[in-house]
This record gives structure tokens, sequence and C-alpha cells, in this order.
């Protein structure tokens, strides 16, 4: 559980460093160029780090499933954008009970058939409450 707990503290952080960057840069009608810029930023620290074999056999396998990755990346950097510089970081937690419903539900539960117990149900429910008194807050 603290390994978990750690990656996605990690992944947290990462995710308010993007979230500043969307804030601050300068609005643009290029709404892809942020995720174009950054995603060939960590392509090329990824060959850098990976041998020519490594990305060779990866691709051979994984084509599919890194197209459907990049395509899903691309999206969410675009709902970010235009989230963040529409209507503030703040919305954030309403990209976080809709991610939850969308990947834990859909992705994990339906797809995967992962388990999902009452613990994970009752995290679920007082994260749908967290929104509606998110929802509230934002209405005064």
């Amino acid at each position: 559980m603290l390994q978990a707990f750690l990656f996605a503290l990690l992944a947290a952080l990462g995710n308010a460093v993007f979230v500043f960057g969307q804030k601050k840069a300068a609005t643009s009608h290029s709404l892809g160029f942020i995720a174009l810029a950054t995603a060939t930023s960590m392509v090329c620290l990824l060959v850098l780090a990976a041998s020519q074999h490594e990305l060779t056999q990866g691709l051979r396998g994984n084509a599919r499933w890194a197209i459907v990755s990049g395509i899903g990346l691309a999206v969410t950097y675009m709902g970010f954008y235009l989230l963040y510089s529409r209507f503030g970081a703040s919305y954030y937690v309403l990209y976080a009970i809709l991610s939850m419903i969308s990947t834990a539900i859909l992705v994990g539960v339906v797809i995967f058939h992962e388990p999902f117990t009452r613990w994970h149900w009752l995290s679920l429910i007082l994260a749908v409450g967290s929104v509606a008194s998110f929802t509230l807050g934002q209405q005064q």
C-alpha cells in the first residue's frame, strides 16, 4: 500500500506541475501545441534512455496499444488545457471524480474485471459528495 501511495503521490505532484504550467502558459489558439511539445520532449527522452533494440521490440509488440495510449494522452492534455485555461485549477475536483468513474469503474471493473469492494464504493460515493459540495461552493 505504501508503494501505491508513493506512486500516486508522484503522479499527483506531476499533475500539479502540469496544471501550473497550463495556467502560466499564454492562452493559445492552437490547443495541441503544449501537448505536442510535451509529447515530443518525452519521446526524445525515452529514445535517449532506451536502446534501439528495446524500442524496436516494444513497438513491434505494442504498436496498437501505444497508439491508443497516445490518443488517450492527447485527449487528456486537451481536456486539461480547456478546463484549466477556462475555469481554473480549482475545477480539478470535477476532473478527479469523472476520472475515478471512467478509469476505476469503466476500465478497471467493467473491462479488466478488477475487484471493487464495498470500501471502493464508499470512497467513490464520498468523492461524488465532494464534487457536490464543490459545486455548491462555486455557486456562492
